[in-house]
């Protein structure tokens, strides 16, 4: 049931993701649908062009397009972050809570808040806060880093505060076990997954990559394939009208349902190439990201003047 309400919840970014395949696969069947008793010839004898067609295809999209970027761009991210906390919690049993700050864990009566992980078994900024029987703060113990070694915790450079009612009595140690017995998979907080943040979150993390000297190409080109993505949406429907004017004109459905689904899933593996081909030989993000519309763009316009 768990693994049905995660999966639930990773939709609204999976649908996204493959709307603009959808979009064409909707639109040769619309399309088909009138082609197949002759409506589209009645059309064209009124007196419409192709452009014309277009233009109505284009209008009858525009609300679903509207609908579903709101539904990529603020409710996936929020599912997406929902759905990494659900997943955290069902596998810690409640220990561990994830936050946009860092991680919380619960570990009997201590409460550790980790403050980031760089790479997999090892922490940094790490806070440990200790109550007694009664809920009361008893002691506090700061960690530099933290390291998974054969099976257990160490953390390193600690500064312990033991607090009572007379006095706070402060102490430095190089090494301590804290007894925390968690997995390093359920705290590697490191892997920022674009799809939890919205697209000013994601500028605001790219500029902040940057100011840092570190590496935001791989953020960028996600950014712009987002910012693409409507447009990437409108022209795989309009794809469609010389698709059905043109090589699809006589197929049946399903040769034309079969046509869609080669090309929506040519557009989105071309999608998934150009990200690491940015990377590799350092192309700028807003070209790569712009490169598969542009493509598919270009031969849905050679197409619309041969179908002329």
């Amino acid at each position: 049931m768990r693994a049905l309400v995660y999966i639930l919840m990773l939709l609204p970014r999976d649908i996204y993701q493959f709307f603009p395949m959808a979009g064409l696969l909707g639109s040769l069947m619309g399309l088909g649908l009138l082609a197949s008793r002759s409506e589209l010839i009645v059309m064209r004898a009124a007196g419409l062009s192709l452009v014309d067609i277009a233009r109505i295809v284009i209008i009858s999209a525009s609300i679903v397009l509207f609908i579903t970027v709101i539904f990529g761009e603020v409710i996936a991210p929020i599912a997406q972050r929902s759905a990494v906390k659900y997943k955290s919690n069902a596998l810690s049993s409640g220990q561990t809570l994830h936050t946009s700050t860092g991680t919380w864990v619960r570990n009997q009566r201590d409460f550790i808040y980790i403050g980031s992980a760089p790479r997999y078994g090892h922490l940094k900024n790490i806070t440990k806060y200790q109550f007694d029987q009664n809920n009361n703060l008893i002691a506090s113990s700061f960690a530099a880093e933290a390291d998974y070694i054969n099976g257990a915790w160490t953390f390193n450079n600690i500064i312990q505060s033991q607090i009572n009612k007379q006095q706070i009595v402060t102490a430095h140690y190089d090494k301590q076990h804290w007894g925390l017995n968690i997995e390093p998979r359920l705290l590697n907080i490191k892997e920022i997954d674009v799809y939890q943040k919205s697209l000013p979150q994601l500028y605001s993390y790219i500029k902040y990559l940057k100011n840092n000297d570190l590496s935001s190409v791989k953020f960028e080109f996600v950014m712009w394939q987002r910012i693409f993505q409507p447009l990437a949406a409108l022209v795989m429907i309009l794809l469609a009208v010389p698709f059905i004017f043109g090589p699809l004109r006589s197929a049946t459905m399903g040769l034309r349902m079969l046509a869609g689904a080669v090309i929506g899933l040519a557009f989105y593996m071309l999608n998934q190439f150009t990200g690491p081909m940015s990377m590799i030989f350092e192309f700028p993000a807003f070209f790569a990201a712009s490169m598969p519309t542009l493509i598919v763009a270009s031969f849905g316009i050679y197409l619309l003047v041969r179908a002329k």
